[in-house]
């Protein structure tokens, strides 16, 4: 769990037996996914396309296969 407040429902847990990992507020690294959408982000930047252009591109190139 990230430590947000509608996340605070420890004592509920803890009453039923459940044990509760925290993790920082923000941890990229801990949730793979956020690199690839940096990419991705770096990629809509650099070709200066909307998201839709992005999409289609992809679709496409995922077509050629």
């Amino acid at each position: 769990m990230d430590n947000t407040s509608f996340h605070k429902c420890s004592d509920t847990l803890e009453v039923r037996g459940c044990t509760l990992d925290r993790l920082p507020p923000y941890s990229p690294d801990l949730n793979p996914i956020e690199h690839k959408w940096a990419e991705v982000k770096s990629i809509r930047r650099k070709e200066r396309c909307s998201i839709d252009e992005l999409s289609y591109q992809h679709v496409d190139y995922a077509n050629l296969f």
